[in-house]
């Protein structure tokens, strides 16, 4: 079975490691890591994972009652592999929690004999070719509360593995009443680990521990997701899963795009330009405000009116608090009323529509040269599912690709399109 997770790992900065093989997750000097554990199953950990597990020589979780599990060991039965569930469970161990549709974490039921205490403990390397000095760091905590007990659930850190320092700030403590329609709950922690010395090469590990503190019976369930990591003074970037346009009718395109997470973002601005023209136009009153800095994915939507028959490019220009300016990528939306129109000799492959999606989608592309084109499609450890178009493609076509996902399973994949020595990939996210 073909992969290419380099490919992968370079086109998207090193984003979403968290079920790959690559041991310790390696901090680049540039960019970022998120880890988002999409695709754990809670089927336990190994140093080589399988499919729904996660890799031992990156995640160590101690304090269960069947044994303590170590860096680089296998641990999949028992209480490391208590399998997926969207809350509301009796039995201790680790889960991957369903905390809304599609989106898994790393999660435990705490009971009497496991994991309290217990720690979930990170191991991360230092690749960015100098000394590490600062980390920023952001997560979020889910909870279920539907148990009358108050549980902990605190981050440390160690450059040894053996003598750890609270980062008392972050501290979380559940609810000791529990709900009346208990639902899962996010806290989002974010700070800048500063003091560090930890040489290129050597690790930095982050440890989050939870233990009983007041009230009686059975305990809540936790969860742990979307941590993100950077050794830059700058934030996290603003990341956007989707953009796309749909030509409503004469008068209006819909433009909708979705982020991942938002990091001092002040807002987004719609900018435009006719397929034949250079230059990006800013439009009117298009100042869509952002959410400041969150991991909740958030869904935005702007119409745009404008006359029939022509070709638009549309991008973002997304600003920060600070005024920084990032562009997304361009889109292209047509208005031309007839079946077939011919597009711009630009080698492009547009972000699928809808996005998430379940069971199908739509891929779009077009080409700058005559020649064989092949757009692949591929499963988040870069194994190559199947292949969704392979023939002579030529410019000013506008090719349309339809993914039925109904025997796919939850989750991300990524889809690349190769044309002659050009090759574009994006991702997609298939929520059933």
């Amino acid at each position: 079975m073909k992969t290419f997770v380099s490919f992968i790992l370079s086109a998207l900065c090193i984003a979403t490691l968290g079920t790959t093989a690559w041991g310790q997750i390696p901090l680049p000097s540039a960019g970022f890591v998120e880890i988002d554990f999409n695709s754990f199953m809670g089927s336990g950990f190994a140093p080589t994972p399988a499919a729904g597990q996660l890799d031992s020589d990156t995640w160590r979780v101690i304090g269960l009652s069947d044994s303590a599990g170590t860096f680089g060991g296998t641990d999949t039965l028992g209480d490391f592999a208590r399998g997926t569930s969207t809350g509301g469970v009796g039995t201790g161990g680790v889960y991957a929690f369903e905390v809304s549709l599609g989106d898994f974490t790393l999660g435990v039921q705490p009971t009497g004999g496991d994991f309290t205490s217990g720690d979930m403990t990170l191991k991360i390397q230092n690749n960015t070719g100098g000394q590490l000095t600062k980390l920023n760091l952001s997560y979020n905590i889910y909870v279920y509360n539907d148990q009358g007990r108050s549980n902990s659930f605190d981050l440390s850190y160690s450059t040894d593995d053996t003598s750890y320092t609270d980062v008392s700030g972050l501290d979380f403590t559940s609810p000791e009443a529990a709900d009346a329609s208990p639902s899962w709950i996010s806290t989002n922690r974010t700070t800048s680990i500063e003091g560090l010395s930890v040489s290129d090469g050597n690790f930095i590990y982050l440890k989050w521990t939870g233990n009983d503190v007041s009230g009686s019976g059975s305990r809540d369930e936790f969860a742990l997701d979307n941590v993100v990591l950077s050794a830059e003074d700058q934030p996290v970037p603003v990341q956007i899963s989707s953009f796309t346009g749909t030509y409503i009718n004469a008068n209006s395109v819909q433009l909708d795009w979705a982020t991942i997470s938002e990091v001092n973002n002040y807002g987004f601005f719609v900018e435009r330009r006719r397929a034949n023209d250079n230059t990006f136009v800013e439009l009117a009153n298009s100042f869509i405000p952002g959410h400041g800095t969150t991991l909740i994915p958030h869904h935005y939507t702007y119409t745009d009116n404008l006359a029939n028959g022509e070709l638009w490019y549309y991008r973002l220009r997304q600003v920060d608090l600070d005024g920084s300016v990032h562009y997304t990528d361009q889109i292209l939306v047509s208005t031309v009323t007839s079946v077939s129109h011919e597009v711009p000799a630009e080698f492009n492959l547009h972000q699928n529509y809808p996005n998430p999606f379940n069971p199908s989608t739509i891929i779009r592309f077009s080409v700058e040269t005559q020649g064989l084109a092949t757009l692949t499609l591929y499963n988040l450890l870069g194994q190559e599912i199947t292949t969704l178009f392979s023939g002579t493609a030529g410019p000013q076509q506008l090719y349309s690709v339809r993914l039925d996902g109904s025997t796919l399973p939850t989750g991300t994949y990524f889809y690349r399109l190769e044309n002659g020595d050009r090759t574009s990939l994006k991702k997609m996210i298939l929520s059933k």
